[in-house]
């Protein structure tokens, strides 16, 4: 639109988006017909800018923690859509360049990881096997899961969880969701391992806190502290601490 001299003017320009989505090809009118876009252009085309502008769903109540100088993990929280209101989903932003990637196990790994690790291949690889690529990363290798803790997919879909950084696995807990619209409040315990993107369940010894969501944690010395909180019945003021050396 050129308002030169305060008069409106319109250009048309070819390449209308609405068209291509329709199946309709678009020519460029000064190649004489010589350039033609068809479906097939499109769709690469469609591709390459999807894989460019790779966002995330909208979303609240996740948890978005920092695992090193550029990278920040982000895992569920709630939406507005009818079809997944609630989220189990990874998502990893490289600040160095305001990108985003889906945290799975194809995930490309950071120059600190050995070549090793870029070859894990969650179909072929036993648990003790992936847990000794994830200790290897972590000051404090004896354990996380000694017996090969049970390698599972991502959590069961939740928000309000808390979730904090232990060397290099992020240890989530509790929170509330499930499957659709069904509110389910969680007391478990689930690890990801930053070098390999594998989740693991892990299994707790103690007595545990009730089922929460809305609380807090943080990682001390290498134990996880979980306070407050509140679920469907009740509200919390009280602490729990999980020792990390077990994790």
């Amino acid at each position: 639109l050129d308002m030169a001299g305060g008069t409106c003017y319109w250009t048309k320009l070819a390449g209308c988006r609405t068209c291509r989505s329709r199946g309709i090809d678009i020519v460029d009118e000064n190649s004489n017909g010589a350039n033609i876009i068809d479906d097939e252009g499109m769709q690469q085309q469609d591709e390459h800018e999807q894989q460019q502008f790779l966002l995330p769903p909208p979303r609240w109540n996740h948890t978005a923690n920092k695992i090193d100088d550029t990278r920040v993990v982000v895992f569920g929280g709630f939406s507005a859509s009818k079809d997944e209101p609630h989220l189990n989903d990874v998502w990893v932003l490289d600040t160095s360049n305001d990108s985003w990637a889906i945290g799975t196990v194809d995930l490309p790994l950071t120059d600190d990881d050995s070549v090793q690790e870029q070859e894990i291949e969650s179909e072929s690889e036993s648990a003790s096997e992936v847990v000794a690529t994830c200790n290897s990363k972590r000051k404090n290798p004896s354990s996380p899961w000694k017996n090969g803790a049970k390698r599972k997919g991502p959590p069961p879909p939740r928000g309000s969880h808390s979730a904090s950084v232990m060397d290099n696995v992020l240890v989530v807990f509790g929170g509330y969701g499930g499957s659709g619209f069904t509110r389910q409040d969680f007391s478990d315990v689930y690890s990801l391992c930053l070098s390999t993107w594998q989740w693991f369940d892990v299994e707790t010894t103690g007595t545990k806190p009730s089922p929460r969501s809305g609380h807090q944690s943080v990682v001390v010395d290498g134990s996880l502290y979980v306070m407050g909180g509140w679920n469907a019945s009740e509200q919390f003021e009280d602490l729990h601490i999980l020792d990390g050396k077990t994790l």
